[in-house]
């Protein structure tokens, strides 16, 4: 009898644990289920949260073409060529053969192009001999800047420098622009593989990005993630072709000049045959006389000498025929 009062005792207690245990997990189970989402913190759950920018920028895709890299230099004219000399360790590239684009002190960009013709290698410097006469009609005199071209590739995706920043790393970086399925764009801030430029425009690698639309004047504003107002550009830089446009009319003035100086030694042979066949008395002949040819003007003492030679022999044969035969 005292074994079944405590079974039943037991089996009780039991019963109210589980039932105590049933309503504590359904308690929590109704706090979890109120509780606000908490979905993960992304960077497009940030960018929701990114202030509205109302300025309106600029965007183009690159301009591909040609990319000249190019090596500037002061030039000092010495004649007709100048000699510049460079720390070795930033012209190393420089070789015999490259051409060069020649300015005037104020920058103005001159018909001709230079040459390297010759390299001398110091400890630690190279001297460049470059020609500066190519264009006959340019005086050396008027040079003095230029631009020595390294390398001249075609194809190449090319962007001005406004486009390019860099962050306190000294990283390269720029805005890539996407436009939206609703006709938005948005802006985002990505590293910048940089592989190559001059002056005028650098050249990125095309495979970092995806849209390949950029931002051409971003400014402090902008935000990794925000939409933006925008104006579709074309970007067009300088000529990138002013090389070949330069060397042309070089070669056009040579043969123009050329030419000339044909023109002008056939005229003076031609004047010189012309006074030959007309008995002219030509210059530089040694005893500084000439033949005289048919209707050439005698000089006056010469033409009284013949007259009076005509005379002596006139007499001489009248007295011959004075004298009777023996």
């Amino acid at each position: 009898m005292i074994t079944s009062s405590r079974i039943l005792l037991g089996t009780i207690v039991a019963f109210v644990i589980v039932v105590l245990g049933v309503a504590v997990g359904f308690q929590i189970k109704q706090k979890i289920d109120s509780a606000p989402s908490t979905s993960p913190v992304t960077r497009e759950t940030l960018r929701a949260d990114v202030p509205a920018n109302h300025n309106t920028y600029e965007i183009s895709p690159p301009s591909r073409g040609v990319m000249l890299d190019t090596f500037p230099v002061n030039i000092v004219p010495e004649g007709a060529s100048a000699n510049v000399t460079l720390p070795s360790r930033e012209a190393s590239d420089i070789k015999t053969g490259q051409k060069v684009f020649l300015y005037r002190e104020d920058g103005v960009l001159l018909d001709t192009l230079g040459e390297v013709t010759a390299i001398t290698n110091a400890s630690d410097t190279i001297t460049a001999r470059i020609d500066l006469t190519h264009n006959p009609e340019i005086s050396p005199s008027k040079i003095a800047k230029g631009k020595i071209i390294l390398n001249r590739e075609k194809d190449v995706p090319r962007l001005p420098y406004s486009a390019l920043l860099r962050n306190e790393k000294a990283e390269n970086h720029i805005w890539e622009v996407v436009e939206n399925s609703d006709g938005t764009h948005t802006a985002y801030y990505k590293r910048a593989d940089v592989v190559g430029g001059n002056d005028v425009v650098f050249a990125i690698n095309p495979g970092m990005t995806s849209s390949n639309v950029f931002i051409l004047n971003p400014d402090g504003e902008l935000r990794d993630g925000q939409k933006i107002n925008v104006r579709e550009y074309m970007y067009k830089p300088p000529s990138q072709n002013e090389d070949l446009r330069i060397m042309a009319h070089v070669a056009r003035r040579n043969s123009e000049y050329k030419s000339a100086e044909m023109g002008r030694a056939n005229t003076a042979r031609n004047a010189a045959a012309r006074a030959a066949a007309a008995g002219t008395p030509q210059m530089g002949m040694g005893s500084g006389m000439a033949a005289a040819g048919p209707g050439c003007p005698q000089p006056q003492s010469t033409t009284q000498s013949f007259i009076d030679k005509i005379k002596v022999l006139s007499a001489e044969d009248a007295n011959k025929a004075a004298v009777p035969s023996p």
